[in-house]
């Protein structure tokens, strides 16, 4: 599995040994991830489930499956146009007594995909030890993941699935024969579970399809055999239409739309006129190319939002609480919208996550001019997967203009972030790699750093 987890000898002679091995070998690592798990362990006990996103819609879901055991109607609430996994599991929390507690449903989902995203660096980066945990501590401390795992909402499994999607596919494209039909089947039964839980799964989905189109046509094998490696994609496509496709076809025949979202529902009063205007129309330019540098002193809605500038509003509330929806200490005096210390801090990480941002970018081109010359078939699938979501995105803020129900936030991007935190640690460790680079790098850990001090006190104040 890891890079340097002894031999299966070893492990047979003397297993205890041979973990205490690789826990020395690994010693940063495994107190990175000790470090992710406890801050998502602090949202227990710490973060009242009343404060999530729309928690007052949610929760109507979630109980609705502790008393049922078949769908709700759409007019319930607001949030019961998402497909019903998360809420089931919830809602069947509840029934076994959870309570206010039904947030470890999230915590769980954040902490195991935390554990994935290190086994996904170990499994394709294994010469690159600098970039591995430059990656981990990003994943471990970024406030926009932290923070929804202690939220009552879907994304905390979404992100969890996202990111089992996505290595199940790379291992399908690294395999061949009987093994590449095996990780298809599960590749297709996690894209299916994936899709009973966002509609973004649509973007997991799609990144696969896109690296698997690359395999087919970019490859330099004989098309025969290019043929022969194709077939078990289709098993695992029909295997997600088995597990999934019932609830699409459901929503088809009740509401006329496969695909729902919160505008097919309680939000279609906020549409007004918006989708009368031609959908090029819908937006400025400033929407796609501005970034008011103002945004970086002061990191809260409204600004850069009303009206929106995709871009800072996308990056400021991934790095900070940026809808301020209590992840900080509250405000102990009118004017700030949390305590001094915090908004100071929250200014730091803001900066700092300007910076992650931009060398996560420049990696992302780098990487995919690489693999694109090499023909690396399987790291494709991790460049196409934030660059589908991102598309994704920003055709959601298009295509629904409506700036006062916050349709831009950095956490609708955590389900993709694995493969990011990923290119921040290659652009960091190429940096370092180069003298005349260096500070460069030592300033991108220093920003790094900022965030991971503006998390800590969240969780900690």
């Amino acid at each position: 599995m890891f890079n340097s987890t002894p031999s299966s000898l070893a492990w047979r002679d003397d297993p205890v040994a041979a973990i205490l091995s690789f826990a020395r070998s690994r010693a940063p690592e495994l107190a990175l991830l000790a470090l992710g798990v406890l801050l998502r362990l602090s949202m227990l006990g710490r973060y009242d489930i009343r404060w999530s996103y729309d928690a007052a819609d949610h929760w109507p879901y979630i109980d609705w499956f502790s008393k049922h055991w078949r769908l709700p109607a759409l007019s319930l609430c607001r949030e019961t146009y998402h497909p019903p996994l998360y809420y089931l599991l919830a809602g069947v929390s509840l029934r076994l007594g959870a309570g206010r507690g039904v947030q470890a449903v999230s915590l769980v989902c954040g902490c195991v995909r935390l554990g994935l995203i290190w086994f996904g660096l170990e499994r394709h980066l294994p010469r690159r030890r600098m970039a591995r945990v430059v990656a981990l501590a990003t994943a471990a401390v970024l406030p926009a993941s932290v923070h929804l795992d202690g939220m009552i909402t879907g994304e905390g499994l979404n992100g969890l699935l996202a990111t089992a999607v996505v290595l199940l596919g790379a291992e399908t494209l690294r395999a061949s024969g009987a093994a590449r039909w095996r990780y298809a089947i599960l590749t297709g039964v996690a894209a299916g579970l994936h899709l009973l839980t966002k509609i973004s799964a649509l973007a997991i989905i799609g990144a696969v399809g896109l690296a698997v189109l690359l395999e087919v046509f970019h490859s330099r094998i004989p098309w025969r055999a290019r043929f022969q490696r194709f077939v078990p994609w289709l098993a695992g496509l029909l295997v997600v239409g088995a597990v999934s496709g019932w609830y699409f076809a459901r929503n088809a025949r009740l509401y006329h739309h496969a695909f729902l979202s919160g505008f097919d529902g309680q939000d279609a009063p906020y549409l007004g006129d918006t989708q009368k205007i031609p959908y090029l129309e819908r937006r400025t330019l400033a929407f796609f190319l501005e970034w008011p540098g103002d945004i970086f002193g002061y990191p809260y809605a409204p600004m850069a939002a009303v009206p929106a500038r995709f871009w800072p509003v996308l990056v400021t509330s991934t790095f900070v609480d940026y809808y301020n929806y209590h992840f900080a200490p509250a405000a102990d005096k009118p004017g700030r919208p949390v305590r001094r210390p915090a908004f100071e801090l929250s200014v730091a990480s803001a900066i700092g996550g300007a910076a992650i941002a931009f060398v996560t970018v420049a990696a992302w081109i780098g990487a995919f001019a690489t693999t694109w010359r090499r023909k690396e078939v399987v790291r494709t699938v991790f460049l196409f997967v934030p660059l589908v979501a991102v598309v994704g995105q920003l055709h959601f803020g298009v295509k629904y203009p409506i700036d006062i129900v916050g349709p831009i936030k950095g956490i609708y991007m955590q389900f993709a972030s694995a493969p990011l935190y990923a290119l921040f640690g290659l652009g960091v460790a190429w940096l370092w790699k180069r003298p005349w680079v260096r500070p460069l790098a030592i300033l991108e850990l220093a920003a790094l750093g900022a965030v991971a001090i503006y998390t800590i006190y969240c969780r900690v104040a």
